[in-house]
């Protein structure tokens, strides 16, 4: 029976890192490649020498940067991620109505490029970085906490908190895996008057 298969830890995703613009270059147009590979083909279709082709490098340098094609999905995950942090932080800056353009902001992160963000994301978590998920959307909840409530007297008892945001990325999470039977900008709407019932925020004076 074959050895259960440990992931890899963040700093062996990589095995060398592109400090130079030539060798960021590189690993973004092997990102890229992969990318596109995954949207046309989907998973059973990535395979390293494909992604090498199709990035115009050689074997070997994409073996310089990915130990392996989960290393580059693990690459590919966190940049879904990542983007999805600067799209909230983008948002709740200097927003008139944080609440809606919270709720905006992940909806569209969420609609955005579907059948690949659940195909990377599903299998990341399958690799085994689902605690990853976890850390990196409690980091981000907190932030967010923060900001709707400054004063950390004013903050909703963490067991609020902890449902209003799974639901919150719960709705949006459905909304990439499923058609959603209605329209969005409904589904965004209840969406906002929900957690500004859950959490006690009233809408701005101009709304």
């Amino acid at each position: 029976m074959p050895a259960a298969r440990h992931p890899a830890k963040p700093s062996e995703s990589a095995r060398r890192r592109p400090t130079q613009a030539r060798s960021r270059a590189c690993v973004d147009a092997i990102l890229e490649a992969s990318a596109r590979i995954l949207r046309e083909g989907g998973l059973a279709a990535l395979n390293t020498n494909r992604i090498a082709e199709r990035a115009g490098v050689g074997i070997g340098t994409l073996y310089g940067y990915f130990a392996d094609k989960d290393a580059i999905i693990d690459a590919l995950a966190r940049r879904i991620l990542a983007e999805d942090e600067a799209a909230v932080a983008a948002a709740l800056a200097d927003a008139a109505d944080p609440v809606a353009a919270l709720v905006h902001a992940l909806v569209r992160r969420h609609r955005t490029d579907r059948a690949y963000r659940a195909m990377v994301l599903t299998r990341h978590t399958t690799l085994g970085f689902g605690a990853e998920h976890a850390r990196r959307a409690e980091a981000g909840i907190a932030t967010v906490v923060a900001s709707l409530f400054p004063d950390p007297v004013a903050r909703p008892c963490t067991a609020l908190i902890f449902v209003a945001s799974r639901a919150v990325l719960g709705v949006c999470r459905a909304l990439t895996e499923d058609a959603a039977p209605i329209a969005i900008a409904e589904v965004e709407r209840e969406l906002i008057a929900t957690l500004r019932r859950w959490i006690s925020l009233p809408p701005p004076p101009s709304a």
